[in-house]
């Protein structure tokens, strides 16, 4: 690096705070990996991301093995619970979004088995199997599914069993 002496020690403890994040989400996405590793799971960072770091965050997941979620509110539409009650049901929030734009890829976080049965038969895109457990899950035929909410590396391996993509 080259600058100002005064300004050096703050620029290089800033960039050495954001590699270090950006190696450990590489790091901890390839502990996930190697978890689903004899399966064809596929591990996926979150849309949670730090501002103005959420394409480095991405490259970090990607350098670690996994795929990104999204890019950006574009690439797919994400119904979740709030959604759904907004809308008065899951069937209603995805007419909603179909009807806005009918060629987007639509994912549904999914709660309760009957809003699974709702999103399967709204022919959802992935249905988001969010804080369900190991016995909950479920995988319909025909629609990927996702799970999210409570997973720990401790419990990676009985949710893989269960045939979540």
């Amino acid at each position: 690096m080259r600058g100002l002496a005064r300004d050096l020690p703050s620029i290089e403890r800033t960039l050495l705070n954001m590699l270090s994040q950006l190696s450990c989400a590489a790091t901890l996405t390839a502990a996930w990996v190697d978890v689903c590793a004899d399966s064809a799971a596929r591990i996926r960072d979150t849309g949670k991301n730090i501002p103005r770091l959420r394409l480095l965050q991405k490259y970090a997941v990607r350098c670690g093995g996994g795929g990104n979620h999204r890019l950006g509110l574009g690439d797919a539409a994400l119904i979740k619970g709030n959604h759904t009650i907004a809308a008065g049901s899951v069937a209603q929030a995805f007419q909603a979004v179909r009807a806005y734009n009918p060629a987007i890829a639509i994912e549904v976080e999914c709660d309760t088995f009957s809003q699974v049965v709702e999103a399967v038969d709204a022919r959802a895109d992935l249905i988001l199997l969010n804080h369900m457990s190991v016995v909950q899950i479920a995988r319909p035929k025909g629609v990927r599914t996702e799970a999210s909410g409570g997973l720990t590396l401790e419990n990676a391996a009985a949710i893989d069993a269960t045939g979540v993509d």
